[in-house]
């Protein structure tokens, strides 16, 4: 069996709950999202549970650097 056939095995919202259960509420997330698979990134069932725990998200953007020279980013 490869990787791949393990992988689509798993259940995504049993595995994001199970992660959840051990959160506490208003606690702080560092959610980390790759800006090259910024799709590829997003876990809608996450952003249901912070809502549901009322917890604080600090968004992480990786692989920046990747990014063409064009793109500009503003500093906050």
């Amino acid at each position: 069996m490869k990787l791949s056939d393990h992988v689509a095995a798993f259940n995504r919202k049993e595995i994001v709950r199970g992660i959840f259960k051990q959160i506490y509420a208003r606690s702080i997330i560092i959610y980390v999202i790759d800006i090259t698979n910024f799709e590829g990134s997003q876990i809608e069932e996450i952003y249901d549970l912070i809502n549901k725990k009322k917890c604080r998200v600090l968004i992480v953007v990786n692989k920046i650097d990747a990014l063409p020279n064009e793109f500009k980013v503003k500093n906050l």
